[in-house]
This record gives structure tokens, sequence and C-alpha cells, in this order.
């Protein structure tokens, strides 16, 4: 692993007891994404640095030869890798030694390619969701499940205050990201079934993660501003950039997931970043580590026409059980994913 992510595995490390997952083996699907790849690092870190002995099953939808994240981790003795593409495939799930924790991230994180490709995102989401649950559930009832879930649902609630777990989902039916949000909202559905028969799961609705790690393919805000910055040199935004997000840096997310996944109290967490900017001010932040201008569109596409202007979550839940998170910086955080963009992902 890059010396960027190695620090946010050393980060990860000082704020939990990781004890649990000591002589354990971990399946992680989604591996070669940005969650599934840091999640599968740090257990990498914990077996290199701290003599762990965890047995790691990864897998994506690439072919191992294609791999592009995990792949610096074939050649570990304690990693078996299979692919197995969970929106259209009908093969069987290989023989698994009995698995301790999985966790889920399988799925279309980036609004085109789910907007583009909806059978699939639906299908990752509750076909391949549920082959894993009924796998686990009779391989080891006693596992750990974590399937990734997405702030998204909360789009059309409009809500004043900030969303909560136990909040009322509202769908609106004629935005084209619904099928992202349907998929996510049945998973949740799943997990709950899963979890009324005795599984140990729960779900985590995610705002936006970014951090050292993503495929220099991604087209999220945070990849292609700073991809325009680079390439344009002038920040374009689609629109005026008034929407606002918080942001997760993957060090928090990573902490915040791993603790979750030890105890699996509640069926569902909000993990929600600290700080809520525009777009236009994320990319003054990206502007100024790059030294170039931003400039403001008008443009409504099919992306941006349909995102929500807002989704800020409470983790009173998350922090009620495990205590106050202190959170990397957003600004600081930025500023270190655009640091590694130049230095790691464009060569």
């Amino acid at each position: 692993m890059d010396s960027f992510v190695k620090k946010i595995c050393s980060d990860v490390f000082k704020t939990n007891d990781y004890t649990n997952f000591k002589n354990k083996n971990i399946l992680i699907t989604g591996a070669n994404g940005l969650i599934g790849g840091i999640l599968a690092d740090f257990f990498h870190y914990l077996n290199q640095e701290k003599k762990f002995n965890i047995n790691l099953i990864l897998t994506s939808k690439s072919k191992s030869s294609d791999l592009t994240r995990i792949k610096h981790l074939l050649t570990e003795e304690y990693v078996t890798y299979f692919d197995y593409d969970l929106s259209t495939t009908t093969q069987n799930i290989p023989d698994l030694p009995k698995i301790d924790y999985c966790f889920y991230s399988a799925g279309y994180a980036t609004p085109a390619k789910f907007i583009d490709r909806p059978i699939e995102t639906l299908n990752t989401n509750i076909n391949g969701l549920y082959m894993f649950l009924e796998f686990i559930m009779n391989n080891n009832p006693n596992s750990h499940f974590l399937y990734i879930s997405s702030g998204e649902i909360y789009s059309a609630n409009n809500n004043s205050d900030l969303y909560k777990e136990t909040d009322i989902i509202n769908v609106d039916l004629s935005n084209k990201r619904n099928f992202y949000k349907i998929g996510k909202i049945t998973g949740e559905l799943l997990i709950n079934h899963f979890r009324d028969k005795g599984l140990k799961a729960s779900s985590i609705r995610t705002t936006i993660c970014y951090g050292p790690g993503v495929l220099d393919t991604d087209n999220r805000v945070l990849s292609d501003l700073t991809r325009k910055g680079i390439n344009n040199k002038i920040i374009q935004l689609m629109d005026n950039g008034e929407s606002t997000r918080k942001l997760l840096h993957i060090t928090d997310f990573c902490s915040m997931v791993l603790n979750i996944s030890q105890t699996c109290k509640h069926e569902t967490y909000n993990v929600n970043g600290p700080d809520e900017l525009s777009i236009f001010e994320i990319a003054n932040i990206i502007s100024e580590v790059l030294n170039v201008p931003v400039e403001k569109g008008n443009e409504l596409n099919v992306i941006t026409k349909y995102a929500t202007s807002s989704v800020s979550m409470s983790i009173s839940r998350y922090e009620e059980e495990f205590g106050k998170h202190t959170f990397v910086s957003t600004k600081e955080g930025i500023k270190n994913f655009v640091d590694w963009y130049k230095t790691i992902l464009i060569k």
C-alpha cells in the first residue's frame, strides 16, 4: 500500500480496540473500490504490523488481472481472491472457511454509473446481497454482517432537522436516481429480515466518503473537481455549486464502521461527516491546493437535476453507543486527498 493509505491505517488503529478481529476469517465484497479497499488494507495492516493472523477473503466483479485498488494484496498468503459479478452472476459462491465478519460494499456509488446501469444497481443491492446473506447464514449464523447503504435514502425527506435512522422514508418516483435508492432501501429490509432470523447484521447509511484509494475512473464530486483542476487548470462547476454535502474522510468511515461491526446493536446507523460545505466551497479548497480558478456553471444534467440539495444526518445513535467521534478536519482531509491524487494517481 502507498504511504498515504498506510498512514490512514495507522491512524485508524489508534482510535479503537481491534483485538476481536484476531485470528478471524473476514470476507469483503466490492473490495476493489474505495470502501472495500480501505477495509482490506486495514486488515492487511493488522496482519503486517500487529500480527493479527487474519484470513482475508476478497471479491469484486473484476478479474484478478484487471484489479487496481487491491492488486498489491494478491501475493499475500493470507489473502484469497475470487471475481464475482453480483449484478448478473448465476455462479455459486465458492467453498469458503467459516466467515466471522462480512462487509458487503459491492455496488455502484457514482451517480453517473448507477443512473446509467439501473438494473445492475438493483440486482447488486437485492439479489446479490440476498445470496451472500443466505450464504453467511448457512456458513456461520454467528457471523457479523455489515451492509453499506447510503444517506441517499433520505433524499426526498426535506427535513429542516438532521435526519435520524427512525425517520419515515419518502420516495419520489420521478427521480432518476431511485434505482439506487430503492436498491438500498430493499437491501436494508433484507438486513432486518436476517436480523430477525438471528444474524448479527447492520446497515450503514453513509454520506460521500473520500480519501486516498479511489480509482482513476471515479467520478464522484471530489474526484471530478480535482481532476478538472489538474487537467484543465480550471475547476468548472456544472451548476452554481449551492448544494451542500457532509464529506466523510475514509479514516473516519473505517474507524466508525469497524466499531459498529463488532456489536451490530442496531439495525441501522448513520455515519456522517463533520462539516456541511457547499460544492462551491469544496471546489475552492481544491483550488487553493492546485492554484487554479473556480468557475460556476448553470447546467442541470440528469445527475445534478435529481440530486438532493442536502443530506445532513444525525450520528447521535452512533455516539450514544461509542462516544463522541473526533473527525479528520474536512479542509485538511480534502487537501490531503488532492496531494495523494497528484502524487499517486496521476503519474
